[in-house]
């Protein structure tokens, strides 16, 4: 086979690639898919009409945005490591926030399996097409992408929610939203490198 022959022959296996979405255009993508599914569930779920914008709702969106970005910068190759702690400072105010009303109001935590069952129900899907996106972006770091994937979910879903959910104590809002968002970022780092390594 001459030089010519073989390089028509690799040429005809060539596939075109598709270049992915910038982080930021794929970010607002997300966001517009996500937040409104988020929303209606939101409305409908919610007992608290009209809805409020808590401390608890602002961080907990701060922290579903950051995450994302942070998903999305993480499986690029080439891009810093760095990245996957974007979100970090957010998360901790977030979670000490609700710590510090559980503390100041001193009632005994319990559970909603309601606002656990929302969150798992909405945060799994949000996390599912943000790695999906992530995929496309690369797929690095699947583990890292994975788990910032489920927090970014399901801090989503824990922000529309708490934006209607009526009265609860905060030690409950704690236990059941942040163990709710921890379940779900754990299952997606166990689940979601599988997703990542598949090829897009």
């Amino acid at each position: 086979m001459t030089p010519e022959e073989l390089a028509a022959a690799l040429a005809r296996d060539l596939r075109p690639v598709r270049r992915p979405a910038r982080p930021a255009a794929a970010l607002l993508g997300w966001l517009g898919a996500a937040g409104l599914a988020v929303a209606v569930a939101a409305w409908a779920h919610g007992s608290a009409w009209p809805p409020g914008l808590s401390p608890e709702a602002a961080l907990a969106a701060l922290t579903a945005v950051l995450a994302a970005l942070a998903a999305l910068h993480a499986a690029v190759p080439g891009q810093d490591a760095r990245w996957a702690w974007l979100p970090l400072p957010a998360a901790l105010a977030w979670l000490a926030s609700m710590a510090a009303a559980g503390v100041a109001e001193g009632a005994p935590p319990g559970l909603s399996w309601s606002c656990i069952g929302f969150i798992a129900a909405l945060g799994l899907p949000a996390a599912a097409a943000l790695l999906w996106l992530a995929r496309r972006a690369g797929g690095w770091r699947p583990g890292a992408v994975a788990a910032l994937g489920g927090l970014a979910g399901a801090a989503l879903a824990a922000a529309g929610l708490a934006c209607v959910h009526g009265p609860m104590a905060a030690a409950t809002v704690l236990l059941s939203h942040g163990g709710a968002v921890a379940g779900v970022a754990l299952l997606a780092a166990l689940l979601g490198p599988a997703l990542l390594r598949r090829p897009a």
